[in-house]
């Protein structure tokens, strides 16, 4: 079910688009926390403190840590709510335009297909690095036991951002490959199969 504050998605020719999404500022609640500004109590609002030199060295000047030079602390008062200045509570679900990071509806995600390639050998380095940037999970060995409908339970992806299964033009991921080594399961998105190494698909 698509939440009030997802990011605006569909896949439009195996494109994903990307729509409008939750205000940066308050994500969508209208709402943020209070913040209020007072005299620093360290420096006293010069910004700076008095420090004392080694032996041959006299007394110095230098930046207050606290305030960072300012002569001012913010404090946030996170259970007093005030009213976004960025968005002013109005359309605060619908109002900045999504990114690569913003995170794909459940509703995509779920129709994305799984595979799984069962690998009985060590990878060679070209092959490591054509899974470069999945997600490793270190299992001694176990899942090269698991039947394939099992693996494709334990590692569904049900979560991904824009830029995790999507190139930079849209184009949508063909399939999430999960793939089964003598010692790991590696999960990533599979742009191009033809590109990867010479893995048996198991389902």
């Amino acid at each position: 079910m698509k939440s009030k504050t997802d990011t605006l998605m569909r896949v439009v020719n195996g494109k994903l688009q990307i729509g409008l999404g939750p205000c940066r500022c308050c994500l969508g609640s209208g709402t943020v926390a209070k913040k209020t500004k007072s005299r620093c109590d360290r420096c006293l609002g010069r910004g700076e403190i008095l420090c004392n030199g080694p032996r041959s060295m006299s007394a110095f000047m230098r930046q207050c840590r606290k305030c960072g030079g300012s002569g001012d602390v913010e404090t946030t008062h996170h259970d007093k709510q005030v009213k976004c200045r960025r968005c002013l509570g109005v359309n605060s679900q619908r109002r900045d335009l999504g990114s690569r990071q913003s995170t794909v509806p459940e509703c995509i995600v779920s129709r994305l297909r799984h595979r799984v390639y069962r690998v009985q050998r060590e990878l060679k380095p070209w092959e490591e690095e054509a899974l470069k940037g999945f997600s490793t999970t270190f299992d001694a060995g176990h899942s090269r036991s698991y039947s394939s409908t099992k693996l494709l339970r334990r590692h569904r992806v049900s979560y991904a951002s824009a830029g995790h299964i999507s190139q930079e033009d849209g184009t949508l991921c063909r399939h999430i490959g999960i793939f089964v080594l003598l010692n790991k399961v590696i999960v990533g998105p599979v742009f191009d199969p033809a590109k990867l190494p010479d893995f048996k698909k198991a389902r």
